[in-house]
């Protein structure tokens, strides 16, 4: 299929729009500007209309924004004299979220103290939005009395808790979620402890999410200590919690969350701040994702090192090039959106506050003949290498292209984040981007179980469709330094550190009593099942590290889907006691079989 010449002349009148920017234009991301354009009334954003919207709002109508800046008393009253006002700051990451007025954008962009604005997206989380099946619903009715999870007998958690007489005590287990707005309920029916605490101002609004990762984390591992904090509203915030619940004693932190901001390829702010509580003592455990495996046949992301293929003359005279999916300049949205709807995004092999590679991505109609969306934020030395669709436009077999506007050739990441690609790859699970310690468990459903069995794993227990497959690479370490090899190697996918993640598979489609996630699918509810289990393995073994617990997971896991460690299932399904038997002596066996 060909480009029509009223695409081309779209794409192209939008390059040569990018290489006219001021200085502070070329500060703001570019659906920030194009809705700036917008609401100055100009022509280009008339042939348009999907470019510039989707941006967060304010309930007074005010643009919701992420702000890197060096923050003075000069900037603060700038943004207040705009109409503006800050809602928090983070001084360690000079990151700060703001809301203004449209009309203003510009203008902030002029100070001299600011670096960068973009729109503030909030967290999203790793349960599965679907209505439930006949099998889960039926798993759902057969409760009978207070609720215990299907994973405490999937797992032998049951057996591993009588065998060895563990239950957590001593442990503090701690969660990061949306919220907890229906705990008092929990508790007053007995399904919670009412000694949970939460970090003062961190329980969140939302659909309590967190009390259902509670749950699953006290059904097994009823001994253990509770705590929670919300995981938003951004990143700072997220990371910020991540280290006042280890302070306050967290031994083992489970999250469901994550920013579609977070560097693919390098700690940012979250992922530094598990890497730093892990060295400091505490296991973390995350969710892989539910945005779908290879080996299921079903692919959202493709990562690769960019290569150019041909493009129409017009295109070629303007300058830029495309990337080559396979005999073609863009892959299809074969499905929009199959579990949840979030923005596209894509990065590459730049380190953070540092791209001077720019790609740009656009997003073409079905029939090649318009740009439904486009994101072509300036990259030129001190940005960070990301560029996010963000209109809500019907994407359903619109066509996605990867431009370099300027530049060399880099190893990309591009990430549908819930919809389907025609031409894919593997490599979905991210994770928190860049850190080291963090462990990621994958999804497998309890309705491949009878009433009170355990996993026996093969082709009886496979990998939920939707659970995202791995491995992941990092390139950079948290200062930006290239990994294993020089940086312009780096930045074509030479070198870095692969991680072998996700590390294991564990339970979902189980049962819970909050409201929303009575019949709990997805990675979120799988996440709480390890981390209950890191509560029981850190009772036993006390002096244990992450590292030995995640090597302990790994060994004791049993196999399913393909032979072997591999990209979907880890190491297997995690199954508990086991993991406990034996004295404590891994100091001299342990061996990592990811090169962390």
């Amino acid at each position: 299929s060909q480009i029509s010449p009223t695409a081309q002349a779209q794409i192209l009148a939008l390059v040569e729009e990018k290489r006219a920017r001021s200085p502070a234009q070329r500060k703001l991301d570019s659906t920030l500007w194009y809705a700036l354009k917008r609401h100055r009334g100009d022509p280009l954003m008339a042939e348009l209309p999907e470019l510039g919207t989707g941006l967060p709002r304010a309930p007074d109508g005010r643009l919701l924004l992420d702000m890197k800046a060096h923050m003075d008393a000069a900037l603060l009253d700038a943004i207040g004299a705009l109409g503006g006002q800050v809602d928090r700051m983070d001084d360690q990451a000079r990151q700060i979220q703001l809301r203004l007025p449209m009309a203003q954008l510009e203008a902030l962009a002029e100070y001299p103290q600011v670096r960068a604005l973009r729109p503030a997206l909030p967290p999203s989380f790793r349960a599965w939005h679907m209505s439930p099946t006949t099998s889960d619903a039926t798993t759902a009715s057969a409760r009978l009395g207070s609720v215990v999870s299907q994973g405490d007998a999937g797992h032998r958690v049951d057996v591993a808790r009588s065998q060895y007489a563990v239950d957590g005590t001593g442990v503090t287990a701690c969660a990061i979620s949306d919220s907890v707005d229906e705990l008092a309920q929990l508790q007053a029916t007995g399904e919670l402890p009412g000694d949970v605490f939460v970090l003062p101002g961190q329980a969140g609004v939302g659909t309590s999410e967190g009390t259902a990762l509670l749950e699953i984390i006290h059904d097994l591992a009823p001994g253990a200590s509770l705590g929670f904090a919300r995981a938003g509203p951004n990143a700072a915030v997220m990371a910020a919690n991540i280290r006042a619940l280890r302070l306050a004693g967290c031994d083992v932190i489970i999250d469901d969350a994550y920013f579609l901001t977070e560097p693919v390829f390098q700690p940012g702010v979250i992922g530094q701040a598990i890497d730093d509580v892990v060295a400091d003592g505490a296991i973390y455990v995350t969710a892989a994702g539910n945005f779908f495996n290879l080996d299921a046949g079903l692919s959202g992301v493709w990562e690769g090192l960019f290569t150019a293929t041909a493009l129409p003359p017009l295109l070629v005279g303007a300058g830029i090039a495309a990337h080559d999916f396979g005999g073609t300049a863009m892959t299809r949205v074969t499905t929009d959106g199959a579990c949840c709807r979030f923005p596209f995004s894509l990065q590459w092999a730049n380190p953070s506050g540092q791209a001077a590679d720019d790609l740009d991505l656009f997003l073409l109609s079905p029939g090649l003949t318009a740009v439904l969306d486009a994101s072509t934020t300036v990259q030129d030395g001190d940005d960070d290498a990301l560029e996010i669709l963000l209109s809500a436009a019907d994407r359903t077999n619109a066509h996605l292209v990867v431009v370099k506007f300027s530049g060399n050739d880099v190893y990309f990441h591009l990430n549908t984040n819930g919809s389907l690609l025609s031409i894919g790859t593997d490599r979905q699970s991210v994770g928190h981007g860049g850190s080291l310690q963090q462990i990621s468990v994958g999804a497998v459903g309890v309705h491949t179980l009878g009433p009170g069995a355990a996993f026996v794993g093969g082709a009886a227990n496979p990998p939920e469709f939707y659970s995202s497959d791995g491995f992941r690479r990092v390139f950079f370490d948290r200062s930006g330094n290239p990994l294993g090899a020089r940086m312009a190697d780096v930045r074509r996918g030479v070198g870095g550190v692969e991680l072998l993640t996700p590390e294991v598979l564990a339970a979902d489609r189980v049962s819970t009593t909050t409201t929303q996630w009575q019949t709990f699918r997805g990675t979120s509810a799988s996440a709480p099942h390890v981390a209950a289990m890191a509560a029981l393995y850190r009772q036993r073994f006390p002096q244990a590290t992450a590292d030995q617990f995640r090597q302990a997971l790994i060994d004791h896991a049993i196999d399913t889907g393909t032979p072997g460690f591999d990209r979907t299932a880890g190491g297997g399904i995690a199954m508990m006691p086991e993991m406990l038997a034996g004295d404590f002596r891994f100091e001299d066996s342990f061996e990592d079989p990811a090169p962390r």
